[in-house]
């Protein structure tokens, strides 16, 4: 649409030139001047709010962008913060043997981890 817009005020101030041409010369009414160079100032107005809309709309979709990466950070922080609260740190460097239910609560979970040593699993 931009690209038809774009070609057409140059289009009509050549029409516009030669009208402007013949009316000098007594060869053309002047009326059709004044609607041919209305027609130019109808083209210009368009292509202007043309070029207003995608201003507009472009600066909308940058924010939305903006708006999308700060969501973006703001859930990784909120994912990392909810992984670091689930880890379980053990005294003890090992394979997991066995994982137990002790307690649901809506929000709440209780587990027992039984983790095999290193030290364990390398008797003779």
């Amino acid at each position: 649409m931009w690209e038809a817009l774009k070609g057409e005020p140059s289009r009509l101030e050549d029409g516009a030139g030669r009208l402007r041409y013949l009316v000098a010369r007594g060869a053309e009414a002047p009326l059709r001047l004044a609607e041919a160079e209305a027609r130019l100032e109808e083209a210009r107005a368009r292509q202007t709010r043309l070029a207003l809309n995608c201003a507009g709309e472009r600066a909308r979709l940058e924010e939305a962008i903006r708006e999308a990466r700060l969501a973006r950070a703001r859930l990784l922080r909120r994912k990392e913060r909810t992984a670091e609260a689930q880890l379980v740190r053990s005294p003890v460097a090992g394979r997991v043997v066995e994982v137990k239910v002790r307690d649901l609560r809506p929000g709440d979970v209780v587990v027992e981890v039984v983790v095999q040593s290193e030290s364990e699993r390398k008797i003779p």
